[in-house]
């Protein structure tokens, strides 16, 4: 009878996981984002529904979890955060800056952001100590893949979508791309279906390999249908990251396949999964020129090389050196310096550091202003640099303080300045940890477990992080980060765990 009620509550608790995945592609609508469906208790929905049902998964899985040493590990982490929260709120109250309210520290906000960082992490560790098998990831990898590209595929086609970087619904579809080339901007062309943000894109950059690995372990045709869809879909996203992964993913894996098959003889080469795999390639290689993503990095070449050509410099210093009223001047011109203008009046004023902003024009010419992340870490380095404490480095600035300056567009970067190295240690040195270790373990024992499957969950998550460094505003978004606790999880069973069922 215990035995019994013990198997069914495991069973409750593998649904619940699965539930709590499979949702979040749902989750990162727009609609549930933006103000549309409301709030409650100065909470979104989609924040009251993961930490509830995260909430749950903790609770039944003392019921499901046996305690043995693991425990020891798991009570260590735990109060090594708490340890850490305590520390960087001591360090982030004694705060100095130029700017009045020194950008708001609240405490509240900010435990409340270090219980969110956790959420991912206590994924990976139920998911690993839990029963699911292969076919229940197999099936959310298919469905949260399915879901979200078709979605984006198919408001592209009806010219429904909204834009990936206008927020307004998009003028030119798929076809456009080719029939109508130079008639539309990258602006018209973009698409991120009815998602809040494009960087939910990165879910399929995480699970496009494994995608491809199930056409070759299973030698499916629907599998090969939907690898054609997610890479239409990454490249209709139109970011520089996602487009370069589709071709980055298809090669690496195709390599693998052959390293596994020719090689090691892991399985039977076959020209029925080559053949299809070369053509996949060929085809996004031809298509890849004609994407959003090379649009808008043609346009931006040409912009900044006509701002460089156009910008005087040595006019610029002598107006900077000659104004009477430096503050004056900044308000009669801040318009035209290409810097963002939400960056000079709204997330680090001018009027506070004439001497920074002065400098910053010095240094950086047009085309380097109008990269954001260069300015975004310029102004969070000068907020540190004007505090002139060693343990901003170790504890950080706080992510409240952080977040209203600007959220710099570059993941593990930002939580460095926000965290700190010890929290960037923490919160996020568990993905790479992960990641590294089933590497020296596929390398140690690569005749067992140098295949096809670790090398494609190694794949998508190495380049989702990559992903996360380069573009940002990846590691704090749940949406994201829960399904790679998931996929990370699996990646600990399969190769720590002798139980996983297929």
């Amino acid at each position: 009878m215990v035995k019994d009620n013990k198997a069914r509550i495991e069973k409750i608790y593998v649904t619940l996981l699965a539930v709590l995945v499979a949702i979040q592609p749902i989750l990162e609508l727009v609609w549930f984002n933006d103000g549309t469906v409301g709030e409650v208790g100065g909470f979104t929905i989609p924040t009251l529904i993961r930490f509830g049902l995260i909430g749950v998964a903790g609770i039944l899985s003392f019921f499901v979890i046996r305690f043995n040493r693991k425990y020891l590990w798991l009570v260590l982490y735990l109060a090594v955060v708490a340890v850490y929260a305590v520390l960087h709120h001591i360090f982030c109250i004694d705060f100095q800056s130029l700017v009045p309210g020194n950008f708001n520290y609240n405490m509240i906000s900010e435990m409340f952001y270090l219980v969110r960082m956790l959420v991912p992490i206590a994924m990976i560790y139920f998911v690993y100590n839990s029963s699911m098998s292969r076919k229940v990831f197999d099936g959310l990898v298919i469905g949260i893949s399915l879901f979200s590209s078709g979605l984006v595929v198919i408001t592209n086609l009806t010219k429904t979508s909204i834009g990936s970087y206008s927020n307004r619904t998009i003028l030119g579809n798929l076809i456009d791309w080719f029939v109508n080339k130079g008639v539309f901007t990258f602006n018209d062309l973009a698409s991120k279906g009815f998602f809040y943000t494009s960087i939910f894109s990165v879910v399929l950059v995480l699970l496009f390999p494994y995608i491809l690995y199930l056409f070759i372990r299973d030698r499916k045709k629907r599998y090969f249908f939907l690898a054609v869809i997610q890479a239409l879909a990454l490249y209709m996203f139109g970011t520089k990251a996602t487009t370069f992964s589709v071709i980055i993913e298809l090669v690496v894996m195709f390599a693998v396949y052959l390293v596994c098959t020719l090689m090691k003889k892991d399985q039977k080469f076959l020209k029925s999964q080559a053949i299809p795999f070369l053509v996949l390639i060929l085809a996004a290689v031809i298509v890849y020129p004609y994407t959003p993503a090379i649009s808008r990095s043609n346009y931006d070449a040409e912009y900044q090389k006509e701002l460089d050509e156009d910008y005087d410099e040595e006019e610029e210093n002598r107006a900077l050196e000659e104004a009477d009223d430096l503050e004056k001047y900044y308000d009669e011109n801040y318009m035209y310096f290409s810097i963002s203008q939400d960056f000079m009046l709204r997330s680090y004023p001018y009027k506070y550091d004439l001497e920074f902003w002065d400098q910053l024009l010095k240094d950086l010419g047009p085309s380097q202003r109008m990269q954001n992340r260069i300015v975004e870490q310029r102004m969070l380095e000068r907020v540190k640099e004007i505090n002139d404490d060693p343990m901003d480095d170790l504890f950080g600035m706080g992510y409240t303080r952080t977040s209203n300056i600007y959220n710099l567009e570059r993941d593990f970067l930002y939580q460095y300045y926000s965290l700190g190295i010890v929290g960037v240690v923490i919160f996020l040195g568990p993905y790479v940890g992960i990641l590294l270790i089933t590497m020296i373990l596929m390398l140690v024992k690569f005749k067992k477990r140098g295949n096809i499957e670790n090398c494609s969950l190694v794949l998508g998550v190495g380049l989702s992080l990559f992903l996360a460094y380069y573009s940002g505003n990846v590691m704090d978004n749940l949406g994201i980060t829960i399904i790679m606790g998931m996929v990370l999880g699996m990646l600990l069973r399969i190769n720590f765990r002798k139980e996983v069922e297929d």
